[in-house]
Order: C-alpha cells, then sequence, then structure tokens
C-alpha cells in the first residue's frame, strides 16, 4: 500500500505534472460552479428558506389567525394615533399615558409574535 502511494506521489511529481493536476482540478471546480449555477436558475427548488411551508399558506386558521392580529394591530395604530393628535393639542391626561403605555405594550407583543 505504501509503495502504491509512493509511485503515485512520484508519479505527480515529475516534470510539469503539478501544473496538470491543478489545471484538472481548477477546470473541474469551474465547470462545477457553472453546473450548481444553471440548475439553480433553470431548475429551481421547490423550497427555499423564504417560502412559507404549504400547510401554513392552505390552512384556513392560520389564515384567520393572520387576519385577527392584522385587525387587532390597525385598531392599536389607531388608537395611537388618535393620542398623537391629542398631544399636539396638548390635553393628554394621566390616564391617556397609562393608556398609551399599554397600547405599546401591546403592539410589541403583537409585532413579535410568530
Amino acid at each position: 500500500m505504501k509503495e502504491r502511494i509512493d509511485s503515485l506521489l512520484s508519479w505527480a511529481n515529475e516534470q510539469n505534472r503539478p501544473k496538470k493536476i491543478l489545471i484538472y482540478f481548477l477546470v473541474l471546480l469551474v465547470l462545477s460552479g457553472i453546473f450548481a449555477v444553471v440548475r439553480e436558475i433553470y431548475f429551481p427548488p421547490k423550497v427555499t428558506l423564504t417560502s412559507i411551508p404549504n400547510f401554513y399558506t392552505q390552512s384556513d386558521k392560520e389564515k384567520e389567525k393572520f387576519h385577527l392580529k392584522e385587525a387587532r394591530l390597525e385598531k392599536v395604530m389607531k388608537e395611537l394615533h388618535s393620542f398623537q393628535e391629542k398631544e399636539k393639542m396638548k390635553s393628554l391626561t394621566k390616564n391617556d399615558s397609562m393608556r398609551i403605555e399599554y397600547l405599546y405594550n401591546e403592539y410589541k407583543k403583537l409585532k413579535n409574535e410568530p
């Protein structure tokens, strides 16, 4: 076994063979890169990292949860904007500031929910 490895190494080290071996490996590397790019363009993968799995997109429960969350988020945003208008008129009370804090926490919770 050792003799076989030594014979292969001695063959690779003769004259211009290191250059040839390097060129073969570089050509193989370039061809595999081109093949990978062509395969990605003409035969894209069915599932990517950014795609939503089918069972989530087709589930009515998930769609309903998403729409409810969006509706709650919209309601919170409208109320916060009304308080912003109230602040411009400088008519905020202590209860308003507590409500704003609650709405802000609710907004953060809704945004961070999966």
